[in-house]
């Protein structure tokens, strides 16, 4: 008996991951700081993804982006924590409490369902004052 393939194309899987996203973003920042400030994404460690997502994130991939500066070792803000499992979208992504206050309406976390809703919700949180003052005042107190 010939059987034909019943798994059909897997090329037209095209969908770039929220780490991947968070990542080139990263890239852009130290150019946009004169070289102070740095971002990362980081795995969540065991107990921050147990303090930040409830069981669910065990069965998936967590994920947290920090800010850094060259200058200042020991501090890093984390802008948000984010978590997805193995289908990638939807991803839930929660920020810090007064960045979420200024954009409002953001229940305990968002979830985002394509790629271009969590570009757009992501560009939003970038663009937010909160992110902006304390980008700021990372370059200030690296002086």
């Amino acid at each position: 008996m010939n059987i034909p393939n019943l798994w059909g194309n897997f090329t037209d899987m095209d969908v770039n991951t929220p780490k991947e996203i968070l990542e080139q973003q990263a890239k852009f920042l130290p150019s946009l700081t004169g070289d102070t400030v740095y971002a990362e994404v980081k795995d969540l460690e065991t107990g921050e993804l147990y303090d930040t997502f409830d069981e669910d994130a065990f069965e998936g991939f967590a994920y947290k982006f920090v800010l850094k500066s060259k200058f200042m070792d020991r501090y890093q803000f984390t802008i948000l924590s984010l978590h997805h499992d193995i289908v990638i979208y939807p991803a839930r992504i929660k920020l810090d409490r007064d960045t979420k206050e200024e954009i409002g309406g953001i229940a305990e976390y968002k979830i985002v369902y394509s790629e271009k809703e969590f570009i757009d919700f992501i560009s939003e949180v970038f663009q937010s004052d909160r992110i902006k003052n304390v980008v700021g005042a990372m370059i200030k107190l690296s002086r």
